[in-house]
């Protein structure tokens, strides 16, 4: 894969995680948990995975990485998308804990539609390494 459509392809799955994200925190936001421990941990992987996405969005290379970077590209967009699809099965299994009527499909179809772009990222980012 060259850089440039790396690059654009990147920027197009952060801006379509983003968009899947608000919707998949504001389904969460209704849910009632049992646990004040599970809300607890609930949020603190929140911050996390926002965290992840940030960083995604600031190695969205506009130029201030050169192609010849673009293998440390790649490998930095990797780690941290593993760390993301990580920290997303965390909050969906505590998210299944939550109760709320009529909504668990639209949670994990969320959260797998978040998931399925992730690995779509994992897997530019090491075609881009390996210079495919």
């Amino acid at each position: 894969m060259q850089f440039d459509e790396y690059a654009k392809k990147l920027a197009t799955d952060v801006e379509s995680i983003k968009e899947s994200w608000e919707v998949f925190l504001h389904d969460v936001s209704k849910y009632e948990f049992e646990s004040l421990g599970d809300v607890v941990l609930l949020g603190l992987a929140v911050c996390d995975f926002e965290s992840c996405i940030d960083e995604l969005a600031e190695l969205t290379p506009d130029a201030e990485f050169a192609p010849s970077d673009s293998e440390e590209v790649g490998e930095m967009v990797l780690d941290v998308t593993v760390s993301a699809v990580s920290l997303l099965r965390y909050m969906k299994d505590i998210s299944a804990k939550g109760r709320i009527s009529g909504k668990d499909t639209e949670r994990a179809l969320r959260a797998d539609e978040i998931r399925s772009t992730l690995f779509n990222i994992m897997r530019d980012s090491q075609e881009l390494i390996m210079g495919e």
